[in-house]
């Protein structure tokens, strides 16, 4: 895996990703060959930014990706307003089941954001894909258009992924206020109940009475003491 210091527009644009949980799954049509085939997909970004979905054997789009690998996401960010002058992101790919020694990890993240989908295997065979990126086009907006390279997306892992669970298990336990308060100042959620999703070296997913939201830190936490540095800050912030 090829891993680069990040760009700010990689870190704009993985942002973004991690803030939509849901984007255009295009890949290359079976049925009609040489067209590509547009499906609505749910997904989860790992610790280094990969996108993960969770697909149905008997899935057309599953069908394709077994038949060839190339394939793109495309996530809009989502407000209101111009739709031309919002962010999107199109992040090629080639998709891949995800490897038997990251399956643990992938699908205990996955479930965090969609317990519903535990139950899915109960009726069809599903399994998790990720896209291993080659190339991400990154629009800001008017006049901002770049394309990332593939060292520059993906993101060391922290040296604390292993211990995301008691990090999330912390949280819930003992500051669910600091959470309100950083999902009020840092997103504009208001709530009283809180729970932490997931934990990555530039963010962190929060839910606040079920809605979610991604509040991003001010820089890489990739140790444990960045990461508990940064959340402590972010507690105290006033916005």
């Amino acid at each position: 895996m090829t891993e680069g210091k990040p760009t700010t527009d990689a870190v704009v644009a993985r942002r973004l990703l991690r803030s939509v949980d849901f984007g255009v799954l295009s890949t290359m049509s079976s049925e009609l060959p040489g067209y590509p085939f547009g499906s609505v997909t749910p997904y989860v970004l790992t610790h280094g930014g990969r996108p993960v979905i969770y697909v149905s054997h008997i899935a057309q789009h599953t069908s394709n990706m077994k038949a060839d690998g190339h394939a793109c996401l495309t996530v809009a960010e989502q407000a209101v307003g111009n739709q031309q002058a919002l962010g999107r992101v199109t992040l090629v790919g080639d998709a891949q089941e995800v490897p038997r020694e990251h399956q643990a990890e992938v699908e205990a993240r996955y479930f965090r954001f969609y317990p519903e989908a535990r139950a899915y295997g109960g009726a069809h065979a599903f399994c998790f894909y990720w896209l291993d990126p080659v190339r991400v086009r990154y629009i800001g907006g008017f006049g901002k258009i770049y394309w990332i390279e593939r060292g520059e997306w993906l993101c060391p892992e922290p040296q604390w992924a292993a211990e995301e669970d008691e990090i999330l298990a912390h949280m819930n336990a003992d500051h669910v206020p600091a959470m309100l308060h950083m999902a009020q100042q840092q997103a504009g959620l208001e709530g009283s109940e809180a729970m932490m999703l997931a934990c990555d070296g530039e963010g962190c997913h929060l839910s606040i009475d079920g809605e979610v939201c991604y509040v991003a830190f001010a820089g890489a936490c990739l140790s444990l003491e960045d990461v508990r540095g940064e959340l402590i800050r972010l507690a105290r912030s006033s916005g």
